[in-house]
């Protein structure tokens, strides 16, 4: 059908790539993009916590900071939640563990604990505390109605140092390839998170071993393959990763596209296309982030779709979650539908 358009072949580029994905998600030849919903998942991370509380400080910033813009983002007045409303998408703001709870409109409590634990003692979270927060990001999928896509957002100080350990533990990269500044860490910060990271690599070696086993067998069971997966998710953090994975399970089985937005959304993606390499059909990546390890997320998630997934279509050195860019890549999502369903074809262009 896009072949038969008014343009020559392959002149709209990526547009043409993500009609191409949206007709084969939603199974039609005229993919309808009508609403759009941010979903923001927030938690606390047990490694941001200062080290006199048990944690490994990791962040530039303190998590009480955590809070303050999750309250933000309902108020409408996060960067988030304002692009959102420039482009068009409702928005939904979840806390899946913040530390503390929080009594604010607009701001919903779906969460089984107050942030992970430090994850280089020790898994950061039970399986059923990870099964939680699986479910609440699926549930945040359901509460969304009927949409056609949702962007992914996150929100946690020290998920730059998860994210890195969970894209590490899946890309098989080292931590110095996958550490980043964050929110603003000079060279020794840097250097302080690819040792926090190391360690949690180490700490959780069984639960990756476990996993890396099972991958390398012959006719893996794909259940199974799932299950191991979601232990090392489980292992490394942190709630709101794990709630992203959730809303991404659940998209694809309502053949809902997924807006997946910079470093800390794709580290969550490639957990997810690990656990279940179909689920790669509703991923559109959306931009590509400053951070670092970006890029190798990317490259392993790619690697392991069965729906290869284009690149990112926005490359603005965005790096600050929420899923800005994400919402800024909707306008593009509803153009691909549009193209396909609504652009004369050559053929009746001469008529005209």
């Amino acid at each position: 059908k896009l072949e038969a358009k008014a343009k020559p072949r392959a002149s709209l580029g990526a547009l043409e790539e993500w009609g191409k994905r949206l007709c084969v998600l939603q199974d039609s030849l005229n993919p309808q993009v009508r609403r759009g919903c941010l979903i923001v998942f927030a938690a606390d991370h047990g490694c941001a916590l200062p080290i006199e509380q048990g944690g490994e400080a990791c962040s530039a910033f303190p998590s009480v900071v955590t809070p303050s813009i999750a309250k933000a983002l309902a108020h409408g007045s996060a960067a988030g939640s304002v692009l959102a409303r420039t482009t068009g998408m409702e928005v939904q703001v979840v806390d899946v563990g913040i530390a503390c709870d929080l009594d604010t409109p607009g701001l919903i409590r779906d969460k089984s604990m107050r942030g992970t634990s430090n994850f280089t003692a020790g898994p950061a979270m039970s399986m059923e505390q990870m099964d939680f927060a699986l479910q609440a990001g699926m549930r945040a999928v359901d509460r969304a109605g009927d949409v056609q896509a949702i962007a992914v957002g996150e929100l946690g100080i020290g998920n730059t140092t998860t994210a890195a350990a969970i894209v590490s533990a899946f890309s098989g990269s080292d931590p110095q390839k996958t550490c980043g500044k964050g929110t603003g860490l000079d060279a020794d910060g840097v250097a302080r998170k690819v040792t926090i990271v190391r360690r949690a690599l180490e700490a959780n070696q069984v639960a990756l071993d476990a996993y890396k086993k099972i991958l390398a067998q012959a006719g893996q069971d794909p259940q199974e393959l799932k299950r191991q997966a979601l232990h090392v998710l489980a292992a490394l953090g942190g709630l709101e990763l794990a709630a992203i994975v959730g809303a991404i399970f659940r998209a694809r089985e309502k053949k809902i596209a997924v807006l997946v937005d910079g470093f800390i959304s794709s580290a969550a993606a490639l957990a997810a296309v690990h656990a279940d390499p179909d689920v790669s059909e509703a991923i559109f990546l959306a931009t590509r982030s400053a951070e670092v390890g970006h890029e190798i997320a990317i490259e392993a998630l790619r690697a392991r779709s069965t729906h290869t997934p284009p690149p990112p279509v926005l490359d603005m050195q965005l790096a600050l979650g929420e899923g800005t860019g994400a919402v800024l890549a909707y306008p593009i999502l509803r153009g691909a539908a549009d193209i396909v369903r609504e652009m004369i074809s050559l053929e009746d262009a001469m008529k005209l």
